[in-house]
């Protein structure tokens, strides 16, 4: 039997934001394996990580 509350969402949390930072660590790598500026880099890895929030957002607001 599954207890659902506050430890649940907590864990999810946790582990959407190690998926988001491990996300972010591999998009600069893939960037800088590009001979790129480390702006440029750093632009790309924020570009992608925005993009994962969103789906992470959008994945939240639909129902389970």
């Amino acid at each position: 039997m599954s207890r659902s509350g506050a430890g649940d969402r907590s864990t999810v949390l946790s582990a959407e934001l190690l998926l988001v930072a491990f996300i972010a660590v591999v998009g600069y790598a893939a960037a800088r394996t590009v001979p790129v500026s480390r702006g440029r880099a750093v632009v790309y890895m924020t570009s992608v990580v925005a993009l994962t929030l969103v789906v992470i957002w959008i994945k939240n607001l639909v129902a389970h």
